[in-house]
């Protein structure tokens, strides 16, 4: 008696703020979660995966039960109240009124409610600290810092009492200081279980110094510790994704989603969440959109890596999927763009062809795009516009457009580094070619590095039939008579050339190194073209129909999967070295699929050797 349905513990607000917190969450970067009624907010989240459906069923029964009673207490007098009357004869009229037999029926059916709505809002918003576990000060705080494991404690200390001193903008304000004190014990003692406690240390200090305010950062890792782990995870053993998280905080706001570590869809579900949720309004902000939209799919991929959620190749594989939407979304934007001051050629269209690791859909999160921009329909034509062009003219000014809109650093960042040297021509020809073009030079001009390279062509931008004429024209050029010697003998040359000027930066360049990925490839890409057969831009795919038809020996398949493997990890954990740092080497064993860094070195040696066995039987028919 005397409750407050509507206030009070386990009420109707805190249903409505358990939704409302999710929908402030979420609802930036997906509009659809913007629903203003509780119910349907309820809904909307548990469709898109964001609270789990029994959790939405309990608190939308409770949220009904509320309301009701709430709504026959106010038909009592006609009154604006929320709380249920404080004596027995009137609680028993509303509870009458709302079909029950008396004021203690009614009680007992909506305590269970209130309890659940109670306990559902206790773990969204955590548990209040107790002051005894706030962080001490001075001789104390060494001794808490080393109780708790941390070897060398003056660096913890310097760092630490800069953050509390509040010379750093982004804590300057009481909250920000309180919500750092709330963290700091579980934050500390999760970095000192870390393997690299003093770069963790290091890098979270970069990332505070550079938030222009911390409260919202702070109190997200505070509200869900198993964030904090995560971000441990990041900062002793990824200095890409700490220095991306560093530029943008928000980027772990996208972690919360409970599909956060789910792999990226196929690419048209990709295309159609980057433009679901575009609230651009020109194309600037959509080059920013999607920029963000691309770096929390990577940040989020990276994440997957450190902890061990997926195989690094299907992240691989997932990092293209995700640069193939950004590529198919910008160069329609592009093109928008481009058409409303120059209209359209009539019969032609733009396509894009993807080689390297882009064409064989399996990228790491450094890689860039290698792209060859190519246009159907007759050169000699002129598009429609008010200020028209020539078709050779018009299209490659248009690459240029996409390649602006793919490359260029906006206040949203960068996104995706662009090569294309293998155009035809290389730099000294035209930026884009027609399709009679491209086939002519093909047959007639091409050096025999780059039939090499066009193995791995794949379309990732035009229509369907677009698509369909020109992967036809490329397996047309592949599987066309050639001089097997005259094309063994030059790859051989051209990999002992590139040997020469380009050495491997380590022993653990698995990219360079003898019987690396590189002599792999020369190994695939040589015996499709003399045997011709085996086609597939996919390298793993291409590898297996070579080994189904006995062309190539069968122990290449797990070399090439461990070595890309290492590669995918790598490039995450050490970007500017081939070998990790000895904190990190576990991990990255771990993520590769070995017992330990030994067994992991014994793995990639036996890969190396059977990589290199086999390139040196193809090398030695060419020499004999």
């Amino acid at each position: 008696p005397g409750y407050d349905l509507k206030r009070g513990r386990g009420g109707i607000r805190e249903v409505e703020f358990f939704a409302q917190a999710h929908q402030l969450i979420q609802g930036g970067r997906n509009p659809e979660l913007r629903a203003p009624a509780t119910r349907d907010a309820l809904r909307v989240l548990t469709d898109a995966g964001i609270i789990a459906p029994d959790i939405a069923a309990r608190l939308d029964a409770a949220y009904v039960m509320l309301r009701t009673i709430e709504h026959r207490l106010q038909m009592v007098d006609d009154r604006q109240t929320h709380d249920l009357p404080e004596g027995m004869p009137a609680l028993e009229n509303v509870a009458k009124l709302g079909g029950y037999e008396d004021g203690a029926a009614l009680l007992a059916a909506l305590t269970p409610h209130v309890e659940a709505v109670g306990l559902q809002f206790d773990e969204l918003v955590g548990e209040e600290k107790d002051e005894a576990d706030r962080l001490p000060d001075g001789e104390a705080l060494a001794e808490w810092l080393a109780t708790e494991g941390i070897k060398d404690v003056e660096p913890f200390m310097a760092r630490i009492a800069h953050w509390r001193d509040g010379s750093l903008r982004a804590l300057r304000s009481g909250p920000a200081q309180e919500a750092l004190e709330e963290l700091l014990p579980g934050l500390l003692r999760e970095i000192a279980q870390s393997p690299a406690p003093l770069p963790a240390i290091n890098r979270l200090d970069q990332i505070i110094a550079g938030l222009p305010s911390a409260i919202n950062f702070l109190r997200l890792l505070v509200a869900r510790p198993g964030l904090a782990e995560t971000l441990v995870l990041i900062l002793a053993h990824a200095p890409v994704l700490a220095e991306a998280l560093g530029r943008r905080p928000a980027l772990f706001d996208g972690l919360i989603d409970q599909s956060a570590l789910d792999l990226p869809p196929d690419v048209p579900a990709l295309v159609e969440d980057m433009k679901r949720r575009d609230t651009s309004v020109d194309f600037q902000q959509r080059l920013d959109h999607v920029r963000h939209v691309v770096g929390e799919r990577r940040f989020a991929l990276g994440v997957q890596l450190l902890h061990g959620e997926s195989d690094p190749l299907d992240v691989g594989r997932g990092y293209a999927r995700v640069a193939e939407a950004a590529v198919d979304v910008l160069a329609n934007a592009a093109i928008a763009e481009f058409e409303a001051a120059h209209g359209k050629v009539p019969g032609g269209e733009l396509v894009i062809l993807a080689l390297g690791r882009f064409g064989g859909g399996l990228l790491t999160h450094a890689s860039d795009l290698d792209l060859i921009f190519l246009f159907t329909g007759d050169f000699a034509t002129e598009s429609d516009g008010p200020r028209p062009l020539g078709a050779t003219l018009y299209y490659n000014r248009l690459a240029t457009r996409v390649i602006n809109a793919l490359s260029v650093a906006t206040a949203a960042g960068a996104l995706y580094e662009v090569d294309t040297r293998l155009r035809p021509s290389g730099t000294q020809g035209p930026l884009a070619v027609s399709f009679d073009s491209f086939a002519r030079y093909q047959a007639e001009a091409a050096w025999a590095w780059e039939h090499l390279a066009l193995n791995r062509a794949r379309a990732v931008f035009g229509s369907k039939a677009a698509r369909n004429e020109i992967e036809n024209l490329v397996g047309q050029t592949l599987t066309s008579e050639r001089d097997g010697d005259a094309l063994l003998h030059a790859s051989v040359k051209m990999r002992s050339d590139m040997a020469a000027h380009k050495p491997p930066a380590g022993p653990l360049d698995v990219k360079l190194m003898p019987g690396g990925l590189v002599d792999l490839e020369f190994l695939i890409h040589v015996t499709q073209l003399t045997q011709r057969t085996g086609f597939d831009p996919d390298l793993g795919t291409a590898l297996d129909l070579l080994i189904g038809e006995g062309l190539l020996d069968a122990t290449l398949r797990p070399a090439y999967d461990l070595l890309t493997r290492y590669l995918v990890v790598s490039r995450l954990v050490t970007p500017q070295s081939a070998e990790p740092p000895e904190e990190s080497r576990w991990l990255v064993a771990k993520v590769c699929g070995a017992a330990d860094w030994g067994d992991l070195l014994a793995r990639i040696e036996t890969a190396r050797q059977s990589i290199s066995e086999s390139w040196k039987k193809l090398s030695s028919v060419q020499q004999s």
